[in-house]
């Protein structure tokens, strides 16, 4: 698990940091300084700057065709840090890539463990348990053995056979009648489907209430978590794999490596989401969030 202490990645550049910190100093309430109540930090592989300028975000894109860039707004007088990205599939699928930020803004003193954090769209609160730094750091992001917090997307009405049989793959059951529209990849018969964002495992549920609504049937949306889901019987998302071709072409573009397209992992990293290929009984699951 990472902890706080650990180093990931040391900061190797810095711009606008020590004025940054100058201005706090003379006022630490943000009211009349250079940076007022918020300040822009844009993070990149370790470079950091500071209320960066057009051409020095230009350059921090361009290093990697802006796989690694990250953009945070700091609000010293409410104690916050912001990260924004540019992804509407999901906030909370690049989790070591926003901890090695994190952790350089800690390293340089612009925010302290105990600030609350945000994570673009993602309710970060419902996924760690608490929203704060110190929590986000010492969130286990390497998937390697339990996934610590998983939802699966619902409604009211498969909630009642949820709770008998379990969390269960098509094919065990003949009580499903909810197919999904040409616009998804086609559900797999052996897997049910997971996802580490709260908020992607919502719009799941929305759309499931929405199906049902369009048929005359009454159900409302609900999200079920599972924590520290065992990881020997996940595998990679059918999303995933059906938009291997254009993950790769992107991945080749940014790294000049292949990607294994089988793996949970890079599935995860991909798209937050990702399959679970058994039941998963009612015993397991820790909360029932009704949205």
């Amino acid at each position: 698990m990472i902890k706080l202490t650990d180093i990931l990645r040391e900061y190797r550049s810095t711009k606008g940091v020590e004025k940054y910190l100058k201005d706090l100093e003379t006022n630490p309430k943000g009211e009349d300084g250079f940076f007022s109540q918020r300040v822009r930090v844009i993070w990149h592989d370790g470079d950091v700057v500071v209320e960066p300028t057009q051409d020095d975000q230009m350059k921090l894109m361009t290093k990697s065709i802006g796989r690694n860039t990250v953009q945070l707004i700091i609000e010293p007088s409410k104690k916050t840090v912001s990260i924004s990205d540019y992804d509407d599939w999901s906030s909370f699928k690049t989790v070591p890539r926003f901890q090695q930020a994190i952790k350089d803004l800690v390293r340089l003193k612009l925010i302290k463990p105990t600030f609350k954090i945000n994570i673009g769209l993602s309710d970060a609160k419902i996924i760690l348990g608490k929203a704060d730094v110190k929590t986000f750091l010492n969130y286990d992001g390497s998937y390697a053995n339990v996934i610590p917090r998983a939802f699966h997307g619902t409604t009211s009405r498969d909630l009642k056979l949820i709770k008998r049989l379990g969390i269960t793959p098509p094919s065990k059951h003949e009580h499903e009648i909810l197919k999904w529209n040409s616009f998804y990849t086609e559900d797999s018969a052996d897997k049910v489907y997971l996802s580490t964002d709260f908020d992607r495992a919502q719009y799941y549920a929305n759309h499931a209430a929405g199906l049902y609504s369009r048929m005359k049937i009454d159900a409302k949306p609900v999200v079920l978590q599972i924590d520290n889901l065992p990881t020997d019987r996940i595998v990679a998302d059918d999303d995933f794999l059906s938009n291997m071709s254009f993950i790769q072409m992107l991945s080749a573009m940014q790294t000049g490596k292949n990607i294994d397209p089988k793996s949970y992992i890079r599935s995860i990293r991909s798209t937050s989401q990702f399959g679970y290929k058994s039941r998963i009984p009612w015993s397991m699951i820790t909360k029932t969030l009704y949205v």
